[in-house]
């Protein structure tokens, strides 16, 4: 039920390499590549107007933020930067933050249930899963491909990027003062946005079983 993933799931975790668009004109730029995407008819064809921008083109030299955060009930409580390649030596480090952060919200339990994906990299790591075991974190890892199954991915991390990107007043700032705006938008999303979003996990779940893991109404 929808209470069980808003109450009983201990994290969602996830990654997100946010753009730093810290000028106007990066910002401008990061907003042209944010295309809505819809299936292609056969009456359009291959025209040029309905191809996508190319992704990373757009913003060249624009230093990026690689984020690890945490959601659980009502609010984004986790939120730690991995500096340099992401891997399993950098899954230890963000996991035992995450085991801090996890007693210091819950207290001292036999286990913490997390949700993550099934990144080989760095959460599904032999370092990883050992830093994992150490900070009591049994993972339920979800199937390849499926943002539809964690909150951050279909809703959160658009909701922290755009209301970072288009808060009036930081029209020329530093790497710094973005990282900062970034974490304190994260923490500061409405509760109840963040309370339903963790509850429509219920209905995703049972659109894909009802369609039988395909993709509903293209069979």
């Amino acid at each position: 039920p929808k209470r069980f993933w808003q109450n009983k799931i201990h994290a969602f975790i996830d990654n997100k390499k946010f753009v730093a668009a810290r000028t106007a004109a990066q910002k401008r730029l990061l907003r042209t590549s944010k295309v809505s995407r819809h299936l292609r008819t056969p009456e359009e064809g291959s025209e040029d107007m309905f191809v996508l921008p190319k992704a990373g083109r757009m913003l060249l030299g624009v230093p990026s933020v690689d984020i690890t955060a945490g959601v659980a009930n009502d609010q984004i409580f986790f939120w730690h930067e991995n500096v340099g390649a992401w891997n399993g030596a950098k899954a230890t480090a963000m996991y035992k933050k995450l085991g801090q952060a996890l007693r210091e919200r819950y207290g001292e339990l036999p286990f913490f249930r997390v949700v993550e994906d099934g990144d080989p990299k760095g959460f599904q790591s032999s370092k990883g899963k050992k830093a994992k075991k150490e900070e009591k974190i049994r993972s339920w890892t979800l199937p390849p491909h499926s943002p539809g199954l964690m909150p951050l991915d279909y809703s959160l991390w658009h909701e922290v990027e755009s209301r970072t990107l288009n808060k009036k007043g930081y029209e020329k700032e530093s790497l710094a003062s973005y990282k900062k705006r970034l974490n304190l938008t994260a923490k500061r999303l409405p509760r109840k946005l963040v309370k339903d979003t963790i509850g429509k996990m219920r209905g995703n779940l049972a659109a894909i079983v009802k369609s039988e893991g395909g993709h509903s109404g293209l069979d």
